[in-house]
């Protein structure tokens, strides 16, 4: 918070940006997606007054949270270099079903602070084809993230699925946003060891005993 009488420090528009978007991140946790731009003020360190330097009104700072949230600026090279460190296709995808559960849930948190948003200030400008002009990283951020679990994680071990891994990136999709959808019962939310397991192995009970009896025969013969 800026004590009264002082400034914050001054920074180039898209430094103070930057700063203003990571402030807001942990709020909307610690708020549920609930605030005002006075709590953003404070949060940054700055007068309410600057957040309106660098951004128009409070929606456009919303979407750039939105934006920094599901792709930050060299998201994909980070994901591939996570990857790097992990050969098997259950490695890979448990460490990006982490990184996707964490991500979603932040996602929801910004989706209902721009929810807010709308129900105050009005919905959003309509497009060409009618539909809702929404904001580009809720527009095209699904579809790079598809891209990326397609290339990054499936398709490198395209010989172990039964499907293919345009169709496998789906199903991991699908799964992640359902158990972190807001009205999703809590007794349903399932982790990333559980989705990985769904993903990979399904429902049925044979093939879980089944792996884990090959477990126990390998270990009998590394034993040996």
């Amino acid at each position: 918070m800026v004590p009264a009488g002082r400034r914050a420090t001054p920074l180039p528009p898209e430094e103070r940006r930057a700063a203003i978007v990571s402030a807001v991140i942990p709020l909307l946790e610690a708020t549920g997606g609930v605030l005002s731009t006075k709590q953003i003020a404070d949060a940054a360190g700055i007068a309410e007054g600057t957040i309106f330097r660098v951004f128009p009104d409070k929606r456009a700072l919303l979407y750039a949270v939105g934006q920094e949230v599901v792709t930050p600026a060299g998201w994909r090279e980070e994901m591939a270099a996570m990857l790097d460190q992990h050969p098997t296709l259950h490695a890979k995808v448990l460490a990006v079903t982490e990184r996707m559960v964490d991500r979603t849930r932040r996602l929801m948190l910004v989706v209902t602070a721009i929810r807010r948003n709308f129900m105050t200030d009005g919905p959003p400008p309509v497009a060409p084809d009618g539909q809702p002009a929404l904001p580009p990283f809720m527009r095209d951020s699904g579809a790079e993230l598809h891209a990326a679990l397609s290339t990054l994680v499936f398709a490198p071990h395209r010989d172990e699925l039964a499907t293919s891994p345009e169709h496998a990136a789906r199903a991991l999709q699908a799964l992640v946003a359902g158990t972190c959808h807001p009205g999703a019962p809590a007794e349903t939310t399932l982790t990333p060891v559980e989705i990985t397991q769904l993903l990979l192995h399904g429902v049925t009970r044979d093939v879980v005993d089944e792996l884990l009896a090959d477990a126990a025969s390998l270990e009998l013969e590394e034993g040996r």
